[in-house]
């Protein structure tokens, strides 16, 4: 009786090529196909790879790399700066103060990350209103309790920096100032801003100056070092600037900031030399011409006009009869420098554009050009009383309007539909086509000119501590009253209605001519005391004071686009 018969076990082969795997029958895996499958006509289908197997292990978890931020808030802001703020504050200059140092800074120094999210926060909320916010009135008070809360932090860690790193600070501290200077002019606090730039020229004189052994201020102590690249190349220029718009604003105030003494020409016929390598250069080289304008012009013009000055400012009184006699010497001397000074920069300055074409058309190549003018103007007529000289300069006004006028649209787009709302104020650091639109309407006398020059200045961004709300309605005035006008009238609608006939500067006689006028905010209250001398009995009759109260600029709806863009004559 045979056994019963039992199949051995065995583990199943993992080795063979497909085919034979597939029919469960032994391999003889022969490479590259086996000889079972080609003696009996089949396709082999080969051997697979095996891999060993593979573990996955997870990895270490690790802490994340702080970015410095304590909230998301903080996060939040800090990335509306980069993406908003920072472009904005450039509108005219493409400086990489705002767009790469600044924001550098903010990751590495503590002071300037608080201050740039101070900036931010009230940056957003001055762009969420809808119209221009003037000086005098509060600002967003909910808002800017975190911009305040920053602000101190900014302020503490400033001072512990101070105390620890002693003199390698210096750009630190400007930084911080500058953007002090911004967090102010935001929130509406003029003299807060006047008072953070007085600060920062301070330290910037005093780099330039002999140490003082016992000076016991440690912001003068720690300025005397020297300047760093970074300082002298782009935080020296921007405070140029805003050393010029603060003595813009402030009636009397002269350029604190120390300047390089223009050189004067040793024969009467020769002129300075200038030659610019770059836009940066040109645009220094002609603020500090700016400066010493303003240092040259305020106070010649209170010397001449008889004026005092009083109130920090923002009112004066006759000191003395007009004086049309003789004109010192010094006075004019000073005055044909600097004409020559600025005729060679206008030079030197169309030899660099005509090198660099494609910075001809760009908004900081324009806003040059119009300010060389407006300072050019300024200075031909610095020594004289006489308003209807002013009638001379008819070409520099029509050639301001159209580099302002350019500037204007380059940045202004048209609203989609008739209907639309005007776009969100924007607000830069720095003057711009505002002082320029200012003078061409209150010192040009032809209706045409300073009527289309009025339409652009109701509807520009503010510039700085220039809000066109409160800027435009005085100038609006002085028209109405040069012009014989009802109060309110329509002075200012562009473009003008066929056949109109606007009044020329032979029309408006010397004695109905405004030779100056300030004005005065009104507290709580969308309005200005507006302040303008005339002489109505010639100028042996003395001055005359007009008062008056004028109402800021409504909110404007829509941006009504004029027909053209060029004056002309």
């Amino acid at each position: 009786m045979g056994g019963n018969k039992f199949r051995v076990s065995h583990k199943k082969a993992s080795t063979g090529c497909g085919t034979c795997r597939a029919r469960r029958v032994k391999c003889d895996e022969q490479k590259p196909s086996c000889r079972r499958c080609a003696i009996a006509g089949r396709i082999c289908d080969g051997y697979q790879t095996q891999n060993p197997f593979v573990v996955f292990v997870a990895p270490q978890t690790r802490n994340q790399l702080s970015d410095g931020f304590e909230n998301d808030t903080e996060r939040r802001f800090f990335d509306y700066f980069r993406s908003i703020s920072a472009s904005e504050f450039s509108r005219f200059f493409d400086e990489k103060i705002w767009c790469k140092q600044v924001l550098q800074a903010a990751h590495t120094i503590p002071a300037v990350k608080h201050a740039v999210v101070a900036v931010a926060s009230s940056h957003e909320s001055f762009k969420a209103v809808r119209t221009h916010v003037p000086w005098n009135l509060p600002r967003w008070p909910s808002a800017r309790i975190h911009a305040q809360g920053e602000y101190s932090k900014a302020i503490t860690a400033l001072r512990i920096q101070l105390e620890q790193e002693k003199s390698q600070c210096l750009p630190a501290v400007l930084t911080c100032g500058l953007l002090f200077c911004c967090l102010e002019m935001l929130g509406g606090n003029a003299p807060g801003a006047l008072a953070h730039l007085a600060a920062c020229v301070k330290i910037l004189n005093s780099i330039t100056s002999e140490p003082d052994a016992a000076a016991k201020d440690i912001i003068y102590i720690q300025s005397h070092t020297p300047l760093t690249n970074d300082v002298e190349r782009d935080l020296l220029p921007i405070f140029t600037r805003l050393d010029i718009m603060a003595s813009q604003g402030v009636i009397g105030r002269v350029p604190t900031l120390k300047q390089k003494t223009l050189p004067t020409a040793d024969t009467p016929n020769a002129h300075p030399t200038y030659s610019f390598l770059s836009f940066s250069e040109a645009s220094q080289a002609l603020y500090i011409l700016e400066s010493s304008e303003l240092a040259f012009s305020q106070p010649t013009w209170s010397s001449r006009y008889g004026l005092e000055v009083t109130h920090g400012g923002f009112s004066c009184f006759l000191a003395r009869p007009i004086d049309n006699g003789h004109i010192p010497l010094e006075q004019i001397a000073a005055r044909e420098n600097l004409l020559k000074h600025l005729s060679s920069w206008g030079t030197a300055f169309a030899a660099f554009v005509s090198k660099h074409p494609t910075e001809a058309n760009s908004r900081g190549c324009l806003l040059l050009r119009a300010h060389h003018l407006c300072i050019t103007s300024k200075v031909l007529h610095s020594v004289y009383t006489q308003e209807s000289i002013m009638d001379d300069s008819m070409p520099l006004f029509v050639e301001m309007l159209d580099a302002c006028a350019d500037i204007f649209y380059k940045a202004t787009s048209k609203p989609s539909t008739p209907n639309a709302r005007r776009s969100p104020p924007t607000w830069s650091v720095e003057g711009g086509i505002i002082r320029p639109l200012n003078w061409i309407i209150f010192k040009c006398r032809d209706g045409r000119i300073r009527r289309s020059a009025l339409w652009i200045l109701e509807r520009c961004p503010q510039e700085g501590i220039w809000v066109p709300d409160m800027e435009a309605p005085p100038l609006r005035r002085a028209m109405e009253m040069e012009e014989d006008m009802i109060p309110g009238s329509s002075v200012g609608d562009w473009p003008p209605q066929e056949n109109q006939v606007f009044k020329r500067c032979e029309d408006i006689p010397e004695w109905k001519r405004i030779h100056m006028g300030w004005k005065v905010p009104i507290p709580g209250q969308r309005k200005s005391a507006w302040y303008s001398l005339t002489q109505p009995n010639g100028s042996d009759g003395g001055w005359h004071v007009n008062e008056d109260v004028v109402d800021w600029l409504p909110e404007k709806g829509v941006y009504d686009t004029p027909d053209t863009k060029k004056i002309g004559r």
